[in-house]
């Protein structure tokens, strides 16, 4: 099990309603900390049903509605240590100007990405003969992780 002690939020999403449209924010922030960039990122972004996921408007290009599972899917390359990504969602917001702004929609986010060289933990290995023959083992290592960050 891994614990992020950070402060810093890697994941924020932002939901605006005003009038008949509904704004999202979202902000992915890869970790300062980290020795790798982020690669090959993904970002599931659910739509609730109080919102008209075919009139989505992005303001980056690389997302896509998916109307059978009302979800976004979001894909960019890479971004650098430190660096953060911004994209900006805007929706026909169908309760409209009826509906209880206290309560504003929410919209769960899943967040994947992967690492090449470089790792969330140590690896101790042991090796333990069988038999009377001592054989020489060699290892090709290849460190790598992939990262699911959730945020509802």
């Amino acid at each position: 099990m891994y614990t992020l002690s950070s402060s810093k939020k890697l994941v924020t999403n932002k939901v605006r309603v005003v009038g008949n449209f509904c704004r999202v924010g979202l902000k992915i922030r890869s970790n300062p900390i980290n020795t790798q960039n982020m690669r090959n990122i993904v970002v599931i972004m659910a739509v609730p049903p109080d919102v008209s996921g075919e009139s989505m408007k992005m303001s980056r290009k690389g997302g896509m509605w998916d109307s059978m599972k009302r979800v976004i899917v979001y894909k960019h390359h890479q971004l650098q240590v430190g660096e953060t990504l911004e994209v900006q969602f805007q929706f026909n917001y169908l309760a409209g100007e009826d509906a209880d702004n206290s309560l504003l929609p929410r919209f769960p986010v899943l967040v994947r990405c992967d690492c090449l060289d470089d790792q969330l933990s140590t690896l101790d290995l042991q090796v333990v003969y069988v038999g009377n023959e001592e054989e020489n083992v060699d290892f090709d290592f290849q460190t790598s992780y992939e990262l699911y960050h959730r945020k509802v």
